[in-house]
């Protein structure tokens, strides 16, 4: 539904009656306003012309103009280019100028074409967008006798920028999962509708109130669809056309009637013809029960398209098939010994029948098969089975006569020991009858020398001859093991020596235990700073010198001036300042005693740079951002004046402070000068 409203001010008829002698300058006319409301027609049952508009209205009062000045086209189709732009970032307000003869026209025109679908769409633009917004308010204003507008659309979106931020991750996530590549088209359709029809439910609440009082009609769209797993007609239509197309399928979304009620569905190309689908419907069933999956226009039924669909260019351009795709597998039953078999062609995606084939009976092949082994005990038994089913033949049943002969089992071991002989026996497994028997003789004594009582530091040992078989100990093979002298372990520290205080060390014998202490002389307390020297401009103060390396648990104690009257130093913080011309020594004292020196002179003149760089060669903030850039000089105490300047102040602004602030996207050089002539360069990129 289109409505077109006309409003014109009074000094209208004023200003166009006037000779080309007495026209006003543009700046000093009225504008002329037209207002112009869409509602996108595939909501035009869920949302009115005056909710767009109030809609509108609130988000143009929340609403901050991103460019300072509007781009300018000649054409409709320009203007569609940087429209469509601006809704997939789901801009608001979206502000440009037209030259058009037709307001009406052009501002319906130029949307029909942003959202319009060719080979060279991207997957969130064609039908995805179209599908994401329920509609829009536009304002065009004018001046008499031009036929420049400024015209400013505001859209009702149904999802935000960062919602679609997130659907464009979880889209690569989802696609990265699938494994589509090296696959046919028919493979990655079935694939993502498979997908779809299984991680999506149909959401039957009705549309919600949000917080601001606006309502949400997010299970619309394929966001809810995708990231929240439920959605609507158009939220399951709009993701599989989404999915589709980053795989390579260019479909598209059909829209129409399912009886009285507004409906969404997909067709889809293989082998140049076209075929529906609908994920809505089928999200009930599983591959192989698919009811609306790849069909032609007579096995679609209740589904009755939108005249837009009907006209002969829309056909021309998708043809669609003759015949429903189709699927056909081989599908066998084997036949068994008893019973036939069958073999099916049938669709793996629906399940319809193509043909079927009987599959003759096999018959049963008998084997002999021994039921029971005879044994040495008792008499065995054996039949006929069939080697195919394993049904055993009727009548087939004889017995197997008991075996004369034993089974022997493993050898039963008696080890010999050093003074007594072993044995080794075989039982039958089966009657438990010995049926083998060897003698094992008695082995001897082993002896070997080994220590029986370890010698310590205070205490003799002994070592005697002993078996190595059974342990026993030759009698008077007994001798004494001599007293060990202490093994001690190397120094350890257990107080460690400071600048302040001598340490101590320990060893310890590793047999005993007995230990020995030592000390650990006093450390020798060293301080650096980090400079040897500076030169100041009378006046300025610095906190630059710094301990640059010192003792451990050193601190600084005092700070102090050779001469106060060229420059002073704070005892406690180091600050120095410089008061005349001349030179003073700056001396740093710790607490452990210890010194080092600063020698300062004190020039008039400012301390010129010698060398100055950023802290960063490359910057990259978004348009809007600030950012401090930082620099450093040396010598620190360099005085002498710095500028900042930019290469591109349309793209990139800095302040002499250092500040830079990004205006739009783009490259541009910083460039920071000293007074002494220094310079350096820092590149800002802005997103």
């Amino acid at each position: 539904m289109k409505k077109f409203l006309w409003n014109r001010y009074i000094g209208i008829l004023f200003c166009l009656c006037l000779g080309w002698l007495l026209i006003p300058l543009r700046g000093q006319c009225s504008q002329i306003t037209e207002e112009y409301v869409e509602v996108n027609p595939m909501y035009e049952s869920l949302i009115s012309e005056e909710e767009i508009r109030d809609q509108a209205r609130k988000i143009a009062e929340n609403s901050i103009s991103l460019y300072s000045t509007e781009p300018t086209f000649e054409s409709d189709e320009d203007a569609a280019v940087y429209v469509r732009e601006c809704m997939i970032y789901r801009v608001n307000p979206v502000i440009f100028k037209l030259d058009t003869e037709s307001f009406s026209d052009s501002v319906s025109n130029i949307v029909a074409l942003a959202y319009g679908v060719d080979s060279q769409s991207k997957s969130i633009e064609g039908d995805y967008l179209r599908y994401h917004y329920g509609g829009y308010s536009a304002n065009g204003s004018y001046y008499p006798g031009s036929t420049v507008y400024t015209i400013t659309y505001t859209m009702v979106y149904y999802t935000t920028y960062d919602q679609e931020e997130e659907m464009n991750s979880k889209v690569s996530e989802v696609l990265s999962s699938l494994n589509l590549g090296g696959k046919s088209d028919y493979e990655k359709i079935r694939t993502i509708y498979q997908y779809v029809c299984e991680h999506v439910d149909y959401d039957y609440s009705t549309t919600a109130e949000t917080e601001n009082g606006e309502m949400d009609y997010g299970k619309y769209t394929a966001y809810n669809a995708l990231v929240k797993g439920s959605a609507v007609c158009q939220g399951y239509s709009s993701l599989l056309y989404r999915l589709f197309w980053e795989a390579g399928v260019q479909g598209r979304v059909i829209t129409g009637k399912s009886g009285s009620t507004n409906h969404a569905w997909n067709i889809v190309p293989l082998e140049n013809v076209y075929y529906n689908l609908d994920g809505t419907w089928d999200a009930n069933y599983t591959l192989g029960n698919y009811k609306y999956f790849l069909r032609n226009e007579e096995e679609f039924p209740s589904h009755e398209r939108n005249e837009r669909f009907l006209t002969e260019e829309f056909e021309s351009l998708y043809p669609m098939a003759q015949e429903s795709y189709h699927n056909v597998v081989e599908v066998i039953v084997e036949a068994t010994c008893t019973e036939e078999g069958c073999k099916t062609w049938k669709c793996s995606d629906c399940g319809k029948i193509e043909k079927q084939e009987e599959i003759t009976a096999k018959g049963h092949d008998y084997k002999e098969n021994i039921l029971k082994e005879a044994t040495c005990k008792e008499e065995g038994s054996k039949n006929q089975i069939c080697s195919v089913c394993g049904e055993g033949k009727e009548g087939s049943l004889v017995p197997i006569p008991k075996s004369e002969i034993h089974s022997p089992g493993e050898w039963e071991v008696t080890e010999a020991t050093c003074t007594e002989d072993g044995v080794k026996v075989k039982h039958c497994t089966v009657c438990e009858v010995e049926v083998a028997r060897e003698e094992i003789t008695a082995k001897g004594h082993k002896y070997q020398e080994k220590i029986v009582k370890e010698a310590t530091c205070s205490t003799p040992g002994s070592k005697a001859n002993v078996c190595t078989v059974c342990g026993e100990t030759e009698s008077g093979s007994t001798q004494p093991v001599s007293v060990k002298i202490h093994t001690f372990s190397v120094w350890k520290t257990t107080a460690a020596a400071t600048i302040f205080a001598e340490g101590t060390s320990e060893r310890t014998c590793t047999v005993c235990g007995y230990s020995e202490t030592q000390k650990i002389a006093r450390l020798k307390a060293v301080v650096k700073l980090n400079v040897t020297s500076i030169t100041m401009q009378k006046g300025k103060t610095t906190t630059g010198v710094k301990v640059a390396s010192s003792s451990k648990g050193d601190k600084v104690a005092s700070w102090s001036s050779s001469n106060k009257k060229v420059a002073s130093v704070n005892t406690s913080t180091g600050k120095i300042t410089a008061k005349a011309v001349g030179t003073a020594t700056i001396t740093v004292k710790m607490k452990s005693g210890v010194t080092a020196k600063v020698k300062v002179k004190v020039q008039k003149s400012a301390v010129k740079t010698k060398t100055i760089v950023f802290g960063k060669k490359t910057v990259t903030i978004k348009k809007g951002d600030r950012y401090k850039l930082k620099v450093t000089r040396t010598p620190f105490t360099a005085t002498d004046g710095i500028t900042y300047s930019s290469s591109n102040s349309k793209i990139v602004k800095v302040s002499s402070s250092g500040v830079i602030s990004g205006v739009k996207k783009g490259t541009a050089t910083i460039i920071v000068r000293s007074a002494s002539g220094k310079k350096a360069k820092c590149t800002v990129k802005v997103k």
